[in-house]
């Protein structure tokens, strides 16, 4: 449109602009989940909490288990970046929040919160 080479009356942008706006929805739906099930509010952080978290965090990446260990990674680590002079491991902060103010991580269930809206119209299985 902003080129010239076609009309905002035209259909495909019509189209186009809704697929955006549905996507937009869907994503703005996806994110008010996503931070309904890590939890409202900000918590608080004390030393206790970060000393706890890195204790147990420590014992089970240095364990046997492997799946255990990717699973942490997984959970913790969004990206990790790699040039030259740095090596730059980034995470979301609300993921680590939530981990270092949940106390024991293995008391935790073993999938994240359900979402009720998922299947709201029909049985999965259909």
């Amino acid at each position: 449109v902003e080129e010239g080479l076609m009309s905002p009356r035209d259909a495909i942008f019509g189209e186009k602009l809704a697929e955006g706006r549905a996507s937009i929805a869907a994503l703005t739906e996806t994110e008010h989940s996503l931070q309904n099930q890590l939890g409202a509010g900000a918590h608080i952080i004390d030393d206790a909490s970060i000393e706890r978290f890195g204790a147990i965090l420590r014992a089970e990446i240095m364990g046997q288990n492997a799946d255990l260990r990717r699973s942490y990674v997984r959970m913790l680590v969004g990206s990790v970046s790699v040039n030259d002079n740095d090596i730059v491991v980034a995470g979301s902060t609300a993921v680590l929040e939530a981990a270092a103010t949940k106390g024991n991580t293995k008391a935790g269930p073993a999938v994240r919160g359900f979402d009720r809206k998922w299947c709201r119209l029909q049985d999965s299985n259909l």
